[in-house]
């Protein structure tokens, strides 16, 4: 060991116990720090391939990111129409999800041999962004205030009433 070097990283684990790895020269070890987390400027940014909005590995877009640099007009539109009426914007985020999805459906449909795994994973994403969006409008349902009044709620995920 070196002069003035420390003999394990010191960070807890979650067990709470202290990290017993070697530490780099900042102090810590590579998992609690050590290692740089990238570029910070935008003009380095364009050629790393992990930075923001890179969709190289986008399969589906069920969890795609969607920042305001990535979006069309009119879509950035619709979100400051449904934030200023409803205040709720992940009913649209929802929506372009949705119609993302269906863009890359039709464009493996026009392949001579689609890949019908690719096909079958979009469905479900596009069924599961559609249960999220199906419980956002129950839950803004049954906070309304006729609702609250009348002591009514709609069940969660069905289409009963009790």
């Amino acid at each position: 060991m070196m002069r003035g070097q420390r003999a394990s990283c010191g960070a807890r684990t979650r067990t709470g116990l202290p990290c017993k790895s070697i530490p780099m020269r900042n102090g810590r070890c590579r998992m609690h720090g050590g290692r740089s987390t990238g570029p910070k400027c935008p003009e380095k940014l364009l050629g790393n391939q992990n930075a923001k909005g890179n969709k190289s590995k986008l399969e589906t877009g069920e969890y795609e990111r969607i920042t305001l640099d990535t979006l069309s007009p009119e879509e950035i539109a619709a979100i400051r129409y449904e934030e200023s009426c409803h205040g709720n914007v992940e009913l649209i985020l929802g929506e372009i999800r949705i119609r993302r999805m269906i863009q890359r459906e039709n464009e493996l449909m026009d392949m001579n041999k689609p890949d019908m795994d690719a096909l079958i994973r979009l469905s479900t994403a596009q069924v599961n962004v559609l249960t999220r969006q199906s419980k956002i409008l129950i839950d803004q349902i049954n906070n309304l205030p006729w609702m609250k009044q009348h002591n009514v709620r709609f069940e969660k995920y069905s289409s009963r009433w009790f």
